[in-house]
């Protein structure tokens, strides 16, 4: 039998602490490590997101992964993909201008601005990309630019009748022959 007289040693009380605590360090070692996982995961999200649609910058999935960065990206933690972003935000949120000149300087800041972005994100997650894989290993179909090209023209005709602008040209068709 069991000597409850005998005082328990510092051994003993370890040894049963360990026993009862150490379900509750697995469950949280566990957990912590799921929640790295996910973080892992989201971050790599946003970043294969990028990658995938930096030919295609107005798709909607693009503008959602950038607009997702800070929340997988936090600025404590990754203070250079923060500083990144924000670089490029700041001129996201600027004037494009109306020239083609003054688009195609804006767009050439966009780039200088939008792949060290990508490269921070890419150092963060531990890939290895070279510049010029970057930023022309991208595919963007010449069918998509032309058909994105024809709805803006459609838009813009649609405004300029809806405003007053510009008639809506109706051509009378000859009537068919009775016979």
């Amino acid at each position: 039998m069991f000597d409850f007289s005998s005082p328990l040693k510092l051994a003993d009380i370890a040894t049963i602490a360990v026993t009862f605590l150490s379900p509750f360090f697995a469950v949280q070692a566990s957990e912590w490590l799921r929640s790295r996982a996910r973080d892992y995961e989201s971050r790599e999200q946003v970043f294969h997101t990028l990658m995938s649609t930096r030919k295609a910058r107005m798709a909607p999935m693009h503008v959602g992964a950038l607009n997702r960065i800070d929340l997988v990206f936090p600025a404590k933690r990754f203070p250079k993909v923060s500083d990144a972003w924000n670089f490029y935000l700041a001129h996201l949120m600027m004037d494009q201008g109306t020239t083609d000149a003054e688009i195609k300087a804006w767009l050439k800041v966009s780039d200088d601005r939008f792949f060290p972005l990508l490269r921070a994100m890419a150092a963060a997650q531990k890939v290895s990309f070279t510049d010029t894989s970057m930023q022309h290993n991208g595919y963007y179909p010449m069918g998509y630019v032309f058909s994105e090209g024809q709805q803006q023209e459609v838009r813009a005709a649609a405004l300029e009748v809806l405003r007053g602008d510009r008639a809506i040209a109706i051509k009378a068709a000859p009537s068919p022959k009775q016979g």
